[in-house]
């Protein structure tokens, strides 16, 4: 099974967790396409699953899609061993026992399994990664108001005179992908590295400038095209378990 099919160009993306647990975004492009998915491996438990944020990856091919996703979590998953996040033995004695795709709002039931959503974790990555450091803003979660939005939804916000950063809650939610949460920490830590500026008599905050630089964003277009398919299912917040 799968001499015959061609992934395309694989890419590890920013991987976060523990020395025993591992959540890595990572991208494929295929017919000069881009797609983004999520792997979370857990050495301790020995489990390994696998999303793709985008379900017309798999139109891209004649083989089934549980086919093409059991290749996709066997390339992952070397390339997580080359570059040290798995131990060689794990792809031997965990991976193939566990070849279910992790799908949309499907909790974890590891309560030790470590936070990709850690928005300190997030910024201070990405402050490194992409600023210099020199983004000083303090970050935190809003309020969830338990209201149904009619309208429109915010992502996120800065306070450019606090210096403050708040993300909206319900992007905590699992169905949420990661990317998304990234951008969201990105868009706003580029307002502080590039403050609004007045243009022909108007105050603009996504000028020109800060355009280019929130692009800079590694999964900038997955997570677009996800929030433009999906941002009106955050228009409703989460029950208490968290799902939808």
């Amino acid at each position: 099974m799968g001499k015959s099919i061609h992934l395309g160009v694989l890419k590890l993306g920013s991987i976060n967790g523990p020395e025993d647990l591992c959540t890595a975004l990572f991208s494929c492009r295929k017919n000069s396409c881009d797609f983004l998915g999520q792997a979370h491996v857990d050495l301790k438990h020995g489990s390994y699953k696998l999303e793709v944020f985008n379900d017309s990856f798999f139109n891209n091919f004649s083989e089934s899609p549980q086919k093409v996703i059991e290749l996709l979590k066997e390339k992952i998953l070397k390339l997580l061993i080359s570059e040290g996040y798995a131990p060689p033995l794990f792809f031997e004695s965990s991976g193939p026992r566990n070849t279910e795709p992790l799908t949309e709002n499907e909790p974890s039931n590891d309560s030790n399994d470590a936070d990709p959503r850690n928005i300190e974790e997030i910024f201070s990555r990405l402050n490194r990664e992409h600023f210099e450091g020199k983004i000083t803003a303090e970050i935190g979660w809003g309020r969830e108001s338990g209201a149904r939005n009619n309208r429109s939804f915010r992502f996120g916000s800065y306070d450019h005179l606090q210096k403050r950063i708040r993300i909206h809650p319900r992007l905590k939610q699992e169905f949420v992908p990661v990317s998304v949460l990234e951008l969201t920490v990105f868009h706003e830590m580029c307002h502080q590295w590039s403050p609004p500026r007045r243009e022909k008599g108007r105050r603009l905050y996504h000028h020109a400038e800060f355009k280019r630089k929130e692009k800079e964003y590694p999964y900038y277009k997955e997570a677009r095209d996800w929030e433009k398919q999906n941002w009106k299912k955050l228009f409703v917040p989460p029950s208490r378990d968290g799902r939808q």
